[in-house]
């Protein structure tokens, strides 16, 4: 026996069959899955005006500050499609802060720093209200594996649409084409004749409108701003789009000596080895940076410092790693802990005179980006070996210990980008050539090359020991005349090198 379905949501003539067939292949916005649909009117317009944003920022200049202001612009008309403040102030917190780096200086650091908190930002306000770590590592996880093709895919998806809907209104769009000709051909075509005729007749008329129609195409530049445009729209949708994470997983670092080959009699007799070469090592170290002993005939103390600063900040890094695989075995032997400790401590020592051999290298040579970066790298694996030491001492977790270091790596990158490090290599080759006794020759084109945030520096350097020569050619390291030409290249600390913001 057939049995006849009826209902408010069952399809009965056959136009609502198709279009119920339509929509099957083809549904409406879906919040779970925002490749599948389209945009909400709220959605196309949001979107609609972050391009034209990009547009006004980013066409023709270099990315400057607004850089920062792009991306919060995004995360507010993100927020705006969450539709709901619960779980709002810690995300824009967050963006917030990886927007300031940026809008102080436009560097590699400062963009990466925006690039990974702005994901984690919008990953972040996916979640709500269920801001625990590991649904904000989830919700991160899934936007990173979302953005690379969402875009296109959604692209992809209303094509098929825009298909669909033509076949479906093929018939209908004939014969209403045919009713418009048929009303609309003798207006259109009069409308013609006399428009035509009255043009020959009025110069000024004909004149007007040949103003009005008449534009100087640019193919190359109208490409190259589609393109733009598109690749905007293409970074821009998945993240209005976030899709929200499902159930995560609990976080366990897998920090455990078994998955690194290791068990309690093998660490124990690491140990003992390792400290032994690490004792010579030290003791040498010691002789000739503080003892005076003699060098190796032919070798330098630059030659001495440079072959080892950099070798025994890798050897410390490992060292540390070290340390935190051997920490689950601490409680199989009695030795091990002393021994772990020795071993630790005897590392900070390594870097310790890792630093002063690379303190030789810049006393005889000078700073550079490299040399300093060596220090501060040389800081941080002092500051984290006392830290692992102090874990060791606490019988704390390795998996805490691993999220500290994190954060000191983290934190330090973050203070780092708002520091003028171009300056601070300026003021020393300076500063080192004016109190030198003899000749000390400057490498005034590496001091142009660090641009125009050393240009204060190298000014007031250079008003500071007037007996240095600089060459006639620095004006361009001085910024005079050779800065951004437009406020949208410009970043607060290029700013005020020119003296835009404050008056120096």
């Amino acid at each position: 026996m057939t049995k006849t379905l009826s209902g408010p949501n069952v399809p009965q003539t056959a136009t609502e069959i198709e279009g119920h067939e339509t929509n099957r292949v083809n549904p409406p916005i879906d919040t779970q899955n925002p490749c599948r649909s389209n945009f909400d009117v709220s959605g196309i317009f949001g979107f609609v005006l972050l391009v034209a944003f990009a547009d006004f920022l980013f066409w023709g200049y270099k990315p400057g500050a607004t850089l920062g202001l792009f991306a919060i612009a995004v995360f507010m008309a993100a927020a705006v499609r969450h539709g709901s403040l619960d779980g709002l102030a810690k995300p824009a917190l967050l963006m917030g802060f990886s927007t300031l780096p940026v809008l102080e200086h436009v560097q590699a650091l400062s963009v990466s720093i925006l690039l990974i908190g702005g994901v984690c930002s919008l990953a972040w306000l996916s979640v709500g209200q269920k801001d625990a770590p590991e649904w904000i590592a989830a919700a991160v996880l899934k936007l990173i594996a979302f953005i690379p093709l969402a875009g296109l895919n959604a692209s992809i998806a209303s094509v098929q649409r825009l298909r669909a809907m033509w076949n479906t209104n093929a018939h209908s769009a004939a014969s209403g084409s045919t009713i418009f000709w048929r009303n609309w051909s003798l207006p259109l075509g009069g409308t013609l004749v006399l428009g035509s005729l009255l043009l020959n007749a009025n110069p000024v008329l004909e004149r007007f409108v040949l103003q009005l129609f008449q534009f100087d195409l640019d193919l190359v530049k109208t490409i190259q701003r589609i393109l733009l445009w598109s690749g905007v729209g293409l970074v821009v949708w998945p993240l209005l789009n976030a899709p929200k994470p499902s159930a995560p997983r609990s976080i366990a670092l897998p920090i455990t000596g078994h998955q690194f080959g290791l068990n309690g009699g093998s660490v124990l007799r690491a140990l003992i080895v390792f400290n032994g070469f690490l004792t010579i090592q030290t003791t040498l170290d010691f002789s000739i940076l503080l003892g005076n002993a003699s060098l190796p005939e032919g070798m330098s103390y630059a030659t001495y410092a440079h072959r080892g600063a950099y070798p025994l900040m890798v050897t410390a890094i490992l060292a540390g790693g070290f340390a935190i695989a051997a920490h689950p075995f601490l409680k199989e032997h009695a030795a091990l802990r002393p021994l772990l400790i020795l071993w630790v401590g005897q590392n900070v020592i390594l870097t310790s005179t890792a630093a002063m051999r690379l303190n030789l290298y810049i006393a005889e040579y000078g700073l550079t980006y490299l040399r300093t970066y060596a220090l501060i790298w040389m800081a941080l694996i002092a500051i984290g070996l006392t830290t692992v030491l102090w874990h060791v001492f606490r019988e704390r977790a390795a998996t805490v210990l691993v999220l500290r270091l994190m954060a000191l790596g983290i934190g330090a990158l973050y203070f780092c980008a708002f520091v003028n490090f171009a300056g601070i290599i300026a003021t020393d080759a300076l500063k080192r050539a004016g109190n030198a006794e003899g000749a000390v020759s400057v490498d005034w084109e590496y001091l142009c090359d660090l641009g125009q945030t050393a240009a204060n520096a190298i000014a007031k350097g250079l008003a500071a020991n007037p007996l240095i020569v600089a060459p006639t050619d620095l004006q361009s390291c001085l910024g005079q005349g050779g800065g951004p030409s437009n406020w949208r290249e410009l970043d607060f600390r290029s700013a005020r090198m020119q003296g835009d913001l404050w008056d120096e």
